[in-house]
């Protein structure tokens, strides 16, 4: 049994006792303590009056949908993070989305000395953080371009990527154009250089002539020449051909050969009578000889030089018809 004293100091030490509870700030967060607040909640004796605690919510700074890298030149990357759940017990990883893009640019150098640069082209194409494929980019295609058209000159397509398919030019009614290759997953930029290029001159041809005129004496023997300007002539024709607008054409050589020689066969023309395939008539006692030389067009440098040339050998020995050379037509 107690003394009565002994009771008055336990119910003293009662009504002084009272329960407390408080929210303490640790670093494991709001969420941990609002759980260990709720324990200890159930833990109180059921006499305690309940204090209604409000929490105020985490401050969480507001999470983009995606961030985007957009100066990346061939491509762009988008994360999105998604919404964390406190009772969700598998952590969420970040969903990253990647953008490729392929462009095309093209550089005119025309032959008058302007650079003309058409619109740029491009596309965009988005993956699930892997590199594109081919069959990512095999609906892409870009269009084709227009090139301007000067006589003369024929444009040449060209590029500094090593490994990419060149671009190619058809001539489309008239027209001009630079057609793209198909776009490649490889190959993000298609930047080319068209110029222009000379046109040969398309060649000339021609022939170089070697023409022997045969004169015969006035009333010899039997033959009845009517015209002391009759005679007999051959031709002999070289083929020849100019690449600058006749200004030189390739070399004509013809070989030295005896006069004799020369004055056999069925291959001269009677001038009087224009019959052709003619044998030379015979003359006895007289003998052939050369006696001049004749270069048309001897009014140039160049055919007064072989004139002088060939005068000069036929003057040493009227029985040869000397070598010569032409590089000139006259």
């Amino acid at each position: 049994m107690l003394s009565s004293n002994n009771q008055k100091e336990q119910i003293r030490k009662q009504e002084l006792k009272k329960q407390r509870f408080t929210i303490k700030k640790l670093t494991v967060g709001v969420a941990s303590v609002l759980i260990g607040f709720t324990f200890m909640g159930l833990s109180a004796s059921a006499n305690t009056t309940e204090t209604p605690v409000v929490s105020k919510p985490a401050i969480v700074p507001d999470s983009p949908s995606g961030v985007n890298f957009s100066d990346t030149p061939a491509s762009s990357t988008t994360t999105t993070v998604p919404e964390s759940s406190a009772d969700s017990s598998t952590p969420k990883h970040p969903v990253i989305h990647m953008t490729y893009h392929y462009s095309s640019m093209v550089t005119i150098e025309t032959p008058d000395g302007q650079t003309i640069t058409p619109q740029h082209q491009q596309f965009a194409v988005k993956t699930n953080g892997t590199v594109p494929t081919e069959a990512d980019v095999a609906n892409l295609s870009f269009n084709s371009i227009s090139l301007p058209s000067f006589e003369g000159y024929t444009p040449e397509v060209s590029t500094l990527t090593v490994g990419l398919p060149l671009a190619t030019i058809s001539d489309e009614n008239g027209q001009l154009v630079l057609n793209f290759p198909k776009i490649q997953a490889d190959y993000p930029d298609y930047f080319y250089t068209v110029t222009y290029k000379k046109n040969a001159a398309a060649p000339i041809t021609d022939q170089a002539e070697q023409e022997f005129d045969v004169q015969f004496p006035i009333n010899a023997g039997n033959i009845q020449i009517n015209d002391q300007n009759a005679y007999y002539y051959k031709d002999a024709y070289q083929n020849t051909e100019s690449s600058d607008n006749g200004r030189t054409w390739t070399p004509v050589s013809y070989e030295a050969t005896s006069l004799s020689d020369a004055l056999q066969g069925n291959n001269y023309t009677n001038a009087q009578t224009g019959l052709r395939n003619q044998t030379l008539p015979k003359f006895n006692g007289y003998i052939p000889f050369l006696s001049a030389v004749m270069v048309t067009g001897s009014n140039n440098d160049e055919a007064t030089a072989l004139l002088n040339q060939l005068t000069a050998a036929i003057k040493r020995n009227p029985y040869e018809v000397p070598a010569y050379s032409l590089t000139v037509l006259y």
